[in-house]
C-alpha cells in the first residue's frame, strides 16, 4: 500500500447508511469487526481501525449496489476516490467476490463508472470491469485509487457499493478507508520523490507481496537503515500492518542498521536505536519502548525516512533516517526540552558501551543461522551533535531488560534553549571500531565540522537521482501508479548487491579492503575483527538464480560501469576462495540451484561490460566440471551427472540442478 492518504481515520460506523439504492434483498451491507482469516493485518480488524463494512451478496444475478454514504462534493481537477477492499474465496475458490467496487452517485442519476473513469491499475471502476480483471487478491486488502478529474464541474451526492452477481455465487467481503476528495500526496519534482520504499511491505511468510524492508540506505550501500515494528526478529522486521497494536494502529519499535537481503535468508548484524520520553523509566523492551505512528504520518523514500510519532506523553514526535554509504544520521525531534536514546540489538550477540559524553561504541553479531555464515561482527561507533551552548547529555547507563545485558544502553539528552532536536550520527565498519569512527569522520565530518544533516539528505537524494534517471516513464497511458512503480522497483535493484568493502586510505586517494566472510577467521574482540582483512572491493548479498535473468540483465544495460564494478566484486570471491557463491549472504550459503553467476558475467561481457573475462571464465569452468563435497558452491551430484548428462533424481531438486546446468 502506498501510505499516502491523509491522517484522518475513517471509522465504519459513523458514515454506513441503513438506506439503499435499490430495494433488492440481494446484497446487504453492515458494519463489523473486520475479517478473521485475511492474510495480512490484525485478526477481527479494519485496514485502519477496529471496525470495517461487510457486505454479503446473495447468488443472483444482475447489478446490485447499497448505499455506504450520503455526501454533497463538487468535483474538481485534483478529486480522487480511493478505498481498500476485499473478499473470502468460496470453498471451490472462485472469484466472484472480485465483482465488486465502490462507485460514486452524481446528482443527474448516473455513476462516475458509467462515464468511464478508471482505477490506478488502468480497469475500468465498474464491478464487472474490476471482475475480468482479476487484479483484486483475495483474503486481503487491495487499493483503489480513482482519478475523478473527467468529471470536473459535476456533484457527487452519494458513494456507493456496487457488486456484479452475475457469477451465480454467494460472496462476502469488506470495504474500509474511504474517501472522496483532494488526494494528498506529496509534491514530486524529481526522480527520488517517485519512489515509496514501503511498497511490498504488506507480506509476510503466509503470502508474499514483496517480502521488502524500507531501506533508506545508499545506492548498493554498505548498510540499509529501516524502522523496525517487530525489534527482536531477523525475519519480517517491518510490517505494514501485521505487528500493530489492539487498537489497530503500527508501533515504530525501533530505527536499525540492516544487512537484510530478504527475510527467507534473515537480517544480520542489527544495531538498533529507539528515541524515548525521559520521563519514562529507561527500558529496551520493544514493546514497552513502542510508539504509535500513522503509515500517513510517513515519508518513505531511499534518501530520507521521516515518521511522526504519536507519543503517549512528554517525547519524540519525529524520527528521521539520512544515510551514506556506511554510516547515518538519526536526527529525533521532542516535543519537550528533554529526551532518551536507547541503544541495542535485535539478540543477545553483541556489547555496547556509552562514555560519559555520549560518545558510542560497540559490535553486533546477530545472525539468523547458518544461511549467514561468515559474517563476522559489525562494530559501531556513534556521537550526538552535542556542545554545552545548544545541547548537552545529562545521563547514561545499562539496561537489563533488552536484548542482553552487554548490549542494551541509553542516553540523556537536554536542550538549553527549546524544545530538543537531537542528531546522532552513527558509522558502522566490518573492520573495528576505530575504522567505523573513520568511515563516520570520512562521510559525515569530523566533530565540530560535520556536515549538516539536510546537505546530506541532498547528497543522497542525487545519488539515487542519477539510478533513477536511467528510465524515463512517459507518454499519454502513463499515470502516477506507473511512475511510482517503475521508480519504486529501480530503487530495490539498486538496492542490491552490497558493497562490503571499506576505505581505509583518504577521501582524495581511496585504498579499498574487506573482511573476507569466505576465508578462516581468528578471534574477534570487541574492538576488531578477526577475519582475514583483504584488499580490494567485494560485493554481497546476491543469489544469483534469482537475478541472473532479471536483475543482472539490466544493470548491463543500464549501468554498464557499475555492472563491472559489481562483476570484478564478485570475481573477487573466487580469487579468495575458489568458487562464485550461488547465493552470497555474505560468505557461501546452501540455498538455490545452478551456478548461474556463469550465465550473468557471459552476459555482460556480450553487452561489452568491461570485465576480467579470463577470471570469469576460469570460475565458469570449475563450476562446471569440478565435484565438491561442499554443499555451499558448484554444482550438486556433478561427480554423476557430468558422465550421465543429467542430475539424477535422488539429488533433491535433481531436475532443476539438469536445467540450470543445460543453461
Amino acid at each position: 500500500m502506498d501510505g499516502m492518504h491523509p491522517p484522518e481515520r475513517y471509522a465504519a460506523t459513523s458514515c454506513l447508511s441503513d438506506s439503499r439504492l435499490d430495494d433488492s434483498a440481494a446484497l446487504s451491507v453492515r458494519v463489523d469487526e473486520g475479517p478473521t482469516d485475511w492474510y495480512h493485518g490484525v485478526p477481527g480488524h479494519g485496514f485502519v481501525g477496529t471496525h470495517a463494512i461487510r457486505f454479503d451478496g446473495t447468488a443472483s444475478s444482475g447489478m446490485h449496489h447499497a448505499l455506504l454514504h450520503d455526501v454533497d462534493v463538487i468535483i474538481d481537477e485534483s478529486t480522487e476516490l480511493s478505498y481498500v477492499i476485499g473478499y473470502r474465496l468460496d470453498d471451490d475458490l472462485r472469484y466472484a467476490g472480485g465483482h465488486s467496487a465502490v462507485d460514486v452517485v452524481l446528482d443527474d442519476g448516473t455513476r462516475a463508472s458509467g462515464h468511464g473513469v478508471v482505477d490506478q491499475l488502468g480497469y475500468q471502476l465498474d464491478p464487472v470491469a474490476q471482475g475480468v480483471s482479476k487484479a483484486m487478491y483475495p483474503h486481503q486488502w487491495n487499493l483503489r485509487r480513482i482519478h475523478l478529474g473527467s468529471l470536473a464541474g459535476r456533484r457527487a451526492v452519494a458513494v456507493e457499493l456496487a457488486w456484479d452477481a452475475t457469477p451465480g455465487l454467494d460472496v462476502t467481503g469488506w470495504v474500509d478507508r474511504i474517501r472522496l476528495g483532494d488526494p494528498v500526496d506529496r509534491v514530486r519534482t524529481r526522480p527520488v520523490d517517485w519512489v515509496i520504499t514501503t511498497r511490498g511491505t504488506l507480506s509476510n511468510g503466509r503470502f508474499s507481496r514483496g517480502n521488502n524492508l524500507p531501506a533508506t540506505a545508499w545506492p548498493n550501500g554498505f548498510a540499509f537503515f529501516t524502522p523496525v515494528t517487530d525489534a527482536r526478529t531477523l525475519r519480517w522486521v517491518y510490517s505494514w500492518a501485521d505487528h500493530n497494536d489492539d487498537q489497530n494502529r503500527t508501533r515504530l519499535q525501533a530505527l536499525a542498521v540492516s544487512h537484510q537481503p530478504s527475510p527467507w535468508m534473515g537480517d544480520r548484524l542489527v544495531f538498533q536505536v529507539m528515541p524515548q520520553s525521559t520521563s519514562l523509566a529507561p527500558t529496551a523492551d520493544p514493546t514497552a519502548r513502542s510508539i504509535a505512528f500513522d503509515h500517513d504520518h510517513e515519508l518513505a523514500r531511499p534518501h530520507h525516512y521521516r515518521v511522526e510519532l504519536e507519543p503517549d506523553d512528554d517525547g519524540p514526535a519525529v524520527a528521521e533516517l539520512i544515510p551514506t554509504d556506511h554510516t547515518v544520521a538519526v536526527r529525533i525531534t521532542f516535543t519537550g526540552p528533554t529526551g532518551r536514546f536507547v541503544l541495542d540489538n535485535a539478540t543477545a550477540d553483541g556489547r555496547c558501551d556509552v562514555a560519559p559524553d555520549g560518545t558510542i561504541t560497540g559490535w553486533t553479531h546477530c545472525i539468523p543461522g547458518p544461511r549467514a555464515e561468515g559474517a563476522g561482527p559489525m562494530f559501531v561507533y556513534g556521537r550526538f551533535d552535542a556542545s554545552a551552548d545548544t545541547v548537552t547529555v545529562t545521563a547514561t547507563g545499562r539496561l537489563s531488560d533488552g536484548a542482553g545485558p552487554d548490549v542494551a544502553c541509553f542516553v540523556d539528552l537536554a536542550s538549553n534553549s527549546g524544545p530538543l532536536t537531537a542528531v546522532l550520527r552513527l558509522g558502522t565498519s566490518f573492520l573495528s571500531v576505530e575504522q567505523a569512527r573513520r568511515n563516520l569522520e570520512l562521510e559525515q565530518g569530523t566533530p565540530g565540522a560535520e556536515r549538516d544533516v539536510e546537505d546530506l539528505c541532498v547528497a543522497a537524494a542525487a545519488a539515487w537521482d542519477e539510478r533513477l534517471a536511467a528510465l524515463e516513464v512517459d507518454g499519454e497511458l502513463v499515470n502516477d501508479e506507473a511512475r511510482t512503480t517503475v521508480a519504486s522497483h529501480l530503487y530495490r535493484l539498486n538496492l542490491y548487491p552490497n558493497s562490503g568493502h571499506e576505505n581505509v586510505g583518504t577521501a582524495d586517494e581511496p585504498r579499498w579492503v574487506h573482511a573476507s566472510p569466505l576465508l578462516p577467521a581468528g578471534e574477534h574482540t570487541d574492538t576488531r575483527t578477526g577475519s582475514v582483512v583483504v584488499d580490494g572491493k567485494f560485493y554481497v548479498n546476491n543469489g544469483f538464480w534469482d537475478t541472473y535473468r532479471t536483475a543482472w540483465p539490466l544493470y548491463s544495460l543500464l549501468y554498464p560501469r557499475l555492472a563491472a564494478d559489481l562483476v570484478e566484486g564478485f570475481l573477487q570471491h573466487y580469487r579468495e576462495a575458489g568458487w562464485i557463491p550461488r547465493w552470497s549472504s555474505p560468505g557461501f550459503a546452501d540455498c538455490m540451484v545452478g551456478t548461474s553467476s556463469d550465465i550473468a558475467f557471459a552476459d555482460a561481457l556480450v553487452k561489452d561490460v568491461e570485465v576480467d573475462a579470463e577470471t570469469a571464465y576460469l570460475a565458469a569452468v570449475r563450476n562446471a566440471t569440478v565435484a565438491t563435497d561442499d554443499t555451499r558452491v558448484g554444482r550438486k551430484s556433478l561427480d554423476q551427472a557430468i558422465f550421465l548428462g543429467w542430475t539424477p533424481v535422488e539429488e533433491p531438486e535433481g531436475m532443476s540442478w539438469s536445467i540450470d546446468g543445460y543453461i
